[in-house]
C-alpha cells in the first residue's frame, strides 16, 4: 500500500528501449480510439476480446457536476484475471518489463496509453485494489459455534424485518483506526463495548455510538472511517443490511 500519492519504486528500465518499442508499434498496430488511445498487453487467458473495446478503459469513479456526488463509469473489471500476455507483444521489451515487475507485484491489465496534445481526462479515481467482492446474500446459515447464544436471538429478531448478509463481531483496539473507505452495502451496528473516544465518521459527520442496546443503521456506502481513541476495546455486532423484508 502506498504511503503517498506519488512514490518512486527502486526499479529502472531502459528508456531508449521503451521508446524504440513504442515507435515500432506506431507502424504496426492501430490504437484503440478513445480520449486516451491505448493498447492492452495482457488479457484473460483465451479471450482476446478482454483486451479490446470498453475493457481497455474499465471502471472508474468521477464527480461530474456541482452536486459533488460520485458516480461510476463503465463496467467493473476483474483485473486479477488478466494473466496472459497478448501474442502480438511477446518478444518485445514490454514483455521483459512485465515479467520483471511480476516478480514483485501482482499485476492486472498492462497497457500502453497515449494522450494527445491539448487533451485531458476527467477528474476521477480508479477502484482500489481489494479482495474479490463477497455475495452477502449467500450468508444465510448461522455458524454452529454461535447457535443457542444471545447473538442468535439478535440475528433472528433482526431477520424478521431486514434481509441480512454477514453478521460479525468486530473489535477495534485502543488507539487504532480504519482507512478512509466505503462499503458496497450499508451496515447495522449494535455497540457492545465502547468508550467516549470511539467514533464513526461518515463523510464529514462524526458520531459516537453508545453501548446501550440500541440498533444503528449506518449508510457506509459513503466514505467513512472508524477510530478508537480511548483506552479500551471497541466491540460492535455488525450486520450487512440488504434491504427490508
Amino acid at each position: 500500500m502506498m504511503k503517498n500519492n506519488f512514490e518512486i519504486l527502486p526499479i529502472f528500465f531502459d528508456i531508449e528501449k521503451l521508446q524504440q518499442a513504442t515507435n515500432e508499434l506506431f507502424t504496426k498496430m492501430s490504437w484503440k480510439q478513445h480520449i486516451v488511445k491505448g493498447l492492452c498487453m495482457t488479457q484473460i487467458p483465451g479471450d482476446p476480446s478482454s483486451a479490446d473495446g470498453d475493457k481497455l478503459r474499465g471502471v472508474f469513479y468521477t464527480k461530474p457536476d456541482s452536486t459533488g456526488k460520485e458516480v461510476q463509469r463503465e463496467e467493473s473489471i476483474d483485473e486479477s484475471q488478466y494473466t496472459e500476455f497478448v501474442e502480438e507483444f511477446k518478444g518485445t521489451y514490454f514483455e521483459t518489463v512485465y515479467k520483471y515487475l511480476s516478480r514483485t507485484y501482482k499485476l492486472g491489465r498492462f497497457r500502453l496509453l497515449l494522450l494527445e496534445p491539448r487533451t485531458s481526462l476527467s477528474w476521477h479515481r480508479d477502484p482500489e485494489p481489494r479482495e474479490e467482492a463477497i455475495d452477502e446474500s449467500q450468508y444465510t446459515e448461522f455458524v454452529e459455534e454461535f447457535k443457542g447464544t444471545y447473538f442468535e436471538e439478535v440475528y433472528n429478531e433482526l431477520s424478521k424485518d431486514y434481509k441480512l448478509g454477514r453478521m460479525r463481531l468486530l473489535l477495534l483496539e485502543p488507539r487504532t483506526s480504519l482507512s478512509w473507505h466505503r462499503d458496497p452495502e450499508p451496515r447495522i451496528h449494535i455497540p457492545i463495548f465502547t468508550n467516549p473516544g470511539a467514533h464513526l465518521c461518515i463523510d464529514d459527520k462524526l458520531k459516537h455510538l453508545p453501548a446501550d442496546g440500541r440498533v444503528w443503521f449506518t449508510d457506509t456506502r459513503n466514505y467513512h472511517t472508524v477510530f478508537n481513541g480511548g483506552e479500551e476495546n471497541r466491540i460492535h455486532l455488525v450486520a450487512t443490511y440488504l434491504g427490508k423484508r
